[in-house]
Parts: structure tokens; sequence; C-alpha cells
């Protein structure tokens, strides 16, 4: 009985000569020891709660365990209470108000904190509308309400999930330069049905066809006023086209023209069709002739590209005179293009049909003697020119000698 008047007489004591340091008011067991030097010591014996502390200073030591009510001056004043409400917004979003629920006074202030991607971040509204965020996950909300010196502050924190109101667009590009075969597919995902469909070029269709190359904007609105919209642009491949170098068959109508393809536009890989058979890009050894080529991309689309292959061999040109007399002019009897058949014969005659000069392989350097050397006279002779290609091909005429 001692020990408890003890008690309560320091508990007295340490009330209200140390209240301004004591943040429990309420000991949940009893017990004290005394100490003449050091004072008293106070302790309670229940599981201490989260934040609950121990205050002491040089003569008293005093743990608890519950919250000790604001001074008696604030326990009347407004305090941090509230609710949300919230609503979806045309973009698809969700518009937050937060209604404050206690009955406010004229002085009372208030600080919001909305989580760091709250739009806008803080207000000191009573009642604040049209918060947004920017993304799902935890959001923490606190409001801090201060009127003169009393103040409380609540946190409340809730799980926000971003509405899901987006499109999905299957786009098919125009296959061949100039072709109108785009498509647009559009398939909504969230939202509320039915949606309606508004697209740039007029049409009100979910999907659109038989598009040519260009920038289509769209707006896709649901039941609820929410609204995606976008541009998709529709591309085509360049033109598919081509051209080529070639090379004619040599003198003699040899078979070895060639054929060099090139293809560019469309779209890679492409295909090849020549109406001879060959597959091939380009083509080789090749005889005189008119060569078409079908060219096919990936696309399906096709043009078209013509060769023909003639002879590269130049015409020759016998000159009919030449004045071999030493004056350094026109000294010799010259074939043009002669070179182009290495393998030719030549045989020169007099008027009366006698042989007097004959070459191997013909090059332009015969220079009016006979085949002894000795200078022939003045006069018309005659030539027969055997070229010796695959045609066997023979030249003849009259070559005139001046001096």
């Amino acid at each position: 009985m001692r020990k408890f008047i003890i008690f309560l007489i320091l508990a007295m004591f340490v009330q209200f000569t140390y209240g301004q340091n004591v943040r429990r008011s309420v000991i949940s067991s009893f017990g004290s020891k005394g100490n003449p030097v050091n004072g008293v010591i106070l302790r309670s014996t229940v599981a201490q709660p989260p934040n609950a502390g121990t205050i002491k200073n040089s003569q008293n030591n005093l743990r608890q365990g519950f919250q000790q009510p604001q001074p008696l001056r604030c326990q009347n004043a407004p305090q941090a209470a509230f609710l949300i409400d919230s609503t979806r917004s045309g973009n698809c979003g969700w518009d937050y108000r937060f209604i404050y629920t206690e009955d406010s006074e004229a002085e009372t202030m208030f600080s919001w904190t909305f989580s760091p991607d709250g739009i806008p971040s803080t207000s000191t509204e009573e009642n604040p509308l049209d918060v947004t965020f920017g993304g799902s996950g935890q959001k923490e909300i606190t409001l801090v309400v201060t009127t003169e010196n009393c103040s409380y502050d609540t946190t409340y924190t809730f799980e926000y999930i971003q509405p899901t109101f987006s499109v999905d667009l299957n786009i098919t590009d125009v296959d061949c330069f100039g072709n109108e075969t785009g498509i647009i597919e559009p398939t909504v995902i969230g939202g509320l049905f039915p949606f309606s469909f508004n697209w740039s070029n007029g049409s009100e269709n979910t999907v659109l066809t038989s598009l040519p190359s260009g920038d289509y904007g769209y707006t896709i609105v649901d039941n609820d006023s929410c609204v995606v919209e976008g541009i998709v642009p529709i591309i085509e491949p360049d033109t598919l086209d081509g051209f080529f170098s070639s090379t004619g068959t040599s003198c003699g109508n040899s078979p070895d023209g060639t054929i060099d393809a090139t293809i560019f536009g469309g779209t890679e890989p492409y295909f090849f069709e020549w109406s001879n058979g060959e597959m091939t890009e380009d083509l080789g050894d090749l005889p005189i002739g008119n060569y078409l080529l079908e060219v096919t991309d990936a696309e399906g689309c096709s043009m078209f590209l013509d060769v023909l292959i003639e002879s590269a061999c130049l015409e020759l040109d016998f000159k009919n005179l030449f004045s071999p007399n030493g004056d350094g002019s026109n000294e010799i009897w010259e074939i043009t293009n002669i070179d182009q058949y290495p393998f030719n014969n030549l045989e020169l005659y007099n008027r009366w049909g006698s042989l007097v000069y004959e070459q191997e392989s013909y090059d332009n350097s015969w220079t009016g003697v006979n085949n002894d050397g000795y200078a022939l006279p003045v006069g018309a002779y005659y030539y027969i020119m055997k070229l010796n290609d695959e045609n066997e091909t023979v030249h003849t005429g009259s070559v005139t000698i001046l001096r």
C-alpha cells in the first residue's frame, strides 16, 4: 500500500513537473523503486507498441505505451480526415478529387502532397479537384491540417491501376509503286464498347482497305467518351526499274555477246526470267539477237527489259587509191578496221591477172611494191581480201597507185 501511494504521488510529480517532455500518459502496469540519490524510476511491463519510447532526464525515467492526447486547446481543432473520389477523364485516365470531411475554421490551412507523379504534386485547397497520376503503382496521399498552432496529418496509400484503352494497328503497306493496296486493321484494347471510328480520309469504317500511300489520322472514341488518336503512315516501295549494258558479238558473228542488267526499286529479292530460258541476272556467250528480261520482286511486282545484241564488228573501208611517192602523205594502202580480222589474207593482181603481191594478216603496211620489194608502176590493181571468219567473207575491188 505504501508503494502504491508513492507511485501515484510520483506519477503526478512527473506529469506536472516534466509534462513538456512526456509523450504518453497511460501506464499499463505499475512499479517503482526508490533511490535517494537519483530519484524514482517508473516502469511499465506491457509490450511496447511502435513509436512508443522512453522519456528520461537526470532524475526520472518513464516508459509508456499509449499516445498522449493533444493539449486540451487542440483537441477540438479540425483534424486531417478526407475521402477520395474518382471519375473517368476524356483521355482514358482517371481524375481524382479529395474531399475534406471535417469542419474547417477560417484560419485552417491545408497542405496536400500527392505521389511524385501526381499532377499537380501539391495543393493548398480544401478540396483539390482534377488530380491525375502519371502511371500505375502505389500512390501516397498526405494531408496536413493546421489551425493556429494545432496540427494534424493523415497519410493514405492506395494502388492505382491506369485504365487501359489503346489500339493495336495491323498495317499492310502498298505492294507495288502506284498501287492502292494498303490496309489498316485496328484492334481496340480495353475501353467500353461500342467504339466509333473517324479517319482523316472521311471514312468511319473500322478497317480501311484499298489505300494508296499516305498518312491516315484516326480518332477512336469509346462508350465512356475516352479517346485514342494518332496517325498511321502507309508507305509504298520505289518504282521497280533497271537498266543494262551490253557488248555485241565480235567480228564473224561469234556467240560472245554479253548483257549486264542492273535492277533497283521494288522489294528485294528479285527474280529473273529471260526469253532464252535463263534465270540469272546477267547473260554471256550470246549470239546476235533480241533478248527480253522479265524481273519480278518479292511482292510480285514486275518490269521488263528489251536488249538487242548486234555485231560489234565495224565495217571495213577500202581506200581506192594511194600515192607511195615518198612525200610522207598517203604512202600506204589502208583498209579501215582490218585489225578486227587478224587472220585475213590479201592478194593483189595486175591488169593482166598476174599475182604481184600477197600478205597473210594484212595490217595496212603495203607501200605499192611487189613481193620482191620493187615498186610497181602506176595503175590499177585488183585485190581479193579473204577475212577467214566463220562466214568465209571475201571482199574484192580495185586500188590505184599514183606517184
